[in-house]
């Protein structure tokens, strides 16, 4: 499993929200499966992601259940 990036410390502002913005971004590239929980794959891969619809959570695969963030 990747690791995201750290934020660093809050000091300058325009720094951390930049560096906010694009980790969020990271994480929402990743999620590119979106849907209800009757709608999860039927054979999902370790690790894979999704965003759940029903829970209104990111969600992974890690081999034998889904885990929400």
């Amino acid at each position: 499993m990747t690791m995201l990036p750290q934020l660093p410390p809050r000091g300058d502002d325009a720094e951390w929200r930049r560096k906010a913005a694009s980790l969020i971004n990271l994480i929402v590239r990743r999620l590119t499966d979106v849907g209800a929980s009757g709608d999860r794959p039927p054979e999902p891969n370790v690790g894979q992601q999704r965003f759940n619809t029903t829970t209104g959570k990111p969600e992974w695969w890690n081999g034998s259940n889904w885990v929400t963030w």
